[in-house]
């Protein structure tokens, strides 16, 4: 069984279209994973769901403006 994790996922789905806007939930700093080119938003745990609505309502409105 091949098992990935998180990361791996999001590097792949960036190398298939990268204009798929990416949210990593996290309890990790995100200082380790600022050399990751495949994460739009980091949201370190524990969030509101406030806060994650707005990062979604932000990546839509970021992805509707670039086309």
């Amino acid at each position: 069984l091949d098992v990935m994790d998180g990361m791996e996922l999001l590097k792949k789905v960036k190398a298939i279209n990268p204009s798929v806007k990416t949210i990593l939930l996290t309890g990790w700093n995100d200082k380790v994973f600022e050399n990751c080119n495949c994460v739009d938003v980091f949201l370190q745990k524990p969030i509101m769901i406030p806060d994650l609505i707005d990062a979604v309502e932000i990546q839509i409105s970021t992805r509707q403006r670039e086309h």
